[in-house]
């Protein structure tokens, strides 16, 4: 799937806003804010932003623990993401069409079962389900694969994995004739491969596995940096270094609007728990919500 200049730089602007929170973040923490996440996603932003990219608006993305940047990918507000501080990296809000869970290997079971439900419905919707490197021998997530491959379900599973660690398809259900494997930090690459898998799923081909295959040293992202290389790719095409600085601009702008939302819904919650008020703010007390409080944009009574 060719794309054009303008495409392309939506790609680059994903990936900036999936590092600039990213960054912005850690600021917070060393700032001392408490309630504030972990989100280290450096060097990775490839693969949310190029699997993200050809996705639709009723295809699901379940994640674990590492979901922040596919959560970004796909317009989630920075100021929802922020409020979720508590989980501390692992678990991020539920939306219509993503979430990332806390419990390990619990996505891989929903994941599967948003899948079966898009078969049922047969709008053609698919399911991306998100794993790390140790998810892959956990006999649960085995038996989900090869649920999702008996049944012929629309799934992608997209795996990240350092090329110094054996985990691999072969740890898994063993799907050679439905294996891609691609490198992770090349987003027009990732682009390719997941159209690809997305498309088999959508006309009914079942579930692919998608390896995105990041270098050994992701502490040293500045050698491998996606970022990097797409600019450079870009500056090629006739991409100025100001029409550059133009969109990382704006993404800083945005993540500072919210970060300021964030910070004043902080300031809401603290007030009222000093005058001991049990909701209020931007963001209420969820003592009284349901798990689902995002995923029907209102609030829903346990």
């Amino acid at each position: 799937m060719r794309l054009n200049l303008h495409e392309k730089k939506h790609l680059l602007e994903g990936m900036l806003r999936i590092r600039c929170f990213s960054e912005r973040v850690c600021l917070l923490a060393e700032e001392g804010s408490e309630n504030v996440m972990e989100c280290k996603d450096t060097g990775k932003e490839a693969v949310a932003t190029g699997i993200s990219s050809v996705l639709r608006h009723g295809d699901t993305i379940m994640s674990t623990g590492r979901g922040c940047e596919f959560l970004l990918a796909r317009g989630e507000e920075v100021h929802r993401l922020l409020a979720e501080g508590k989980g501390q990296g692992m678990h991020y809000p539920m939306s219509a069409t993503s979430a990332d869970l806390g419990i390990f290997g619990a996505n891989v079971m929903a994941g599967v079962g948003a899948a079966f439900v898009h078969r049922r419905a047969g709008r053609g919707d698919v399911s991306v389900i998100h794993l790390d490197e140790g998810l892959t021998k956990e006999e649960s997530v085995r038996e989900m694969m090869c649920m999702a491959e008996t049944w012929e379900l629309p799934a992608v599973f997209v795996l990240e994995k350092r090329q110094d660690l054996q985990t691999s398809i072969e740890d898994s259900c063993g799907w050679v004739n439905r294996s891609c494997f691609v490198d992770g930090v090349d987003v027009l690459a990732v682009r390719e491969t997941a159209w690809l898998a997305v498309e088999r799923a959508r006309h009914g081909g079942g579930p692919t596995w998608v390896e995105c295959r990041l270098p050994p040293d992701m502490e040293k992202p500045e050698k491998h940096d996606p970022i990097v290389r797409l600019k450079a790719q870009l500056m090629k095409l006739g991409m100025s270094e100001n029409d550059y600085y133009i969109i990382e601009g704006n993404v800083h702008e945005a993540i500072e609007q919210g970060v300021d939302v964030w910070k004043a819904g902080e300031a809401g919650k603290q007030a009222e728990k000093d005058i001991g008020t049990e909701t209020g703010g931007l963001f209420p007390s969820r003592q009284k919500t349901s798990f689902l409080w995002y995923s029907t944009g209102r609030r829903m009574s346990r």
